[in-house]
């Protein structure tokens, strides 16, 4: 079955006062599925689907991108703690 076929639910949590949003597939033992710089939670989504058979799986979208707010003015670089 393809990605845009299978149903998943969409939900946010909020972190630092920015929506963190994800989408949410599947059951069983959670999995948390991280995409990187370039993309966003429905680049992993037929992934999600492979694997929502037997996990719950959570694919968020990090600040910035898909679901999610946009960045705040404290996670420039010049900001970064090392």
């Amino acid at each position: 079955m393809s990605a845009s076929r299978t149903p998943y639910r969409t939900d946010s949590v909020t972190s630092d006062g920015t929506t963190i949003g994800y989408r949410q597939i599947g059951s069983g033992p959670g999995l948390i599925l991280l995409h990187g710089g370039m993309q966003a939670s429905q680049h992993y989504m037929r992934l999600a689907t492979a694997l929502s058979d037997a996990f719950t799986v959570y694919v968020p979208d990090r600040r910035g991108r898909g679901l999610s707010g946009p960045y705040g003015d404290q996670y420039a670089i010049a900001h970064a703690q090392y």
